[in-house]
């Protein structure tokens, strides 16, 4: 992994975070890489719905979903583009979402590819 990756000014994936569960699962961090690999992209695909909707109380749960599991996971940039979609969607306006859904979008591809470069 090149910690040195950025998007939209963070870095992809935060070398302290991956390092600190790291020791905390005693060095086997596979799982919960993988967890996230499969199950975010349908969280996205769902979050993406819920915009198309209108349904913003959705969309805010789920872009706090992907913040907490992305951010425990080191996915820095991803993290705080969920979190800016949070508050957007809970303020009720959801404003330019097509911009912070294809942003959101390319910023899970990168982080997919850095943390399966991770666990290799």
């Amino acid at each position: 992994m090149t910690a040195a990756k950025r998007f939209n000014g963070s870095p992809i994936v935060d070398a302290e975070t991956v390092k600190t569960l790291t020791e905390m699962l005693g060095g086997d961090i596979t799982d919960v890489y993988q967890e996230f690999i499969a199950a975010a992209p349908q969280e996205l695909a769902q979050l993406k719905q819920a915009a198309n909707d209108e349904n913003f109380s959705k969309v805010a749960e789920l872009a706090h979903i992907l913040k907490g599991s992305g951010g425990n996971l080191g996915a820095d940039s991803f993290s705080k583009l969920c979190h800016s979609v949070e508050q957007s969607a809970k303020e009720g306006s959801f404003a330019n979402s097509d911009e912070y859904l294809a942003q959101l979008s390319q910023a899970l591809q990168m982080t997919i590819e850095e943390f399966n470069e991770l666990i290799k």
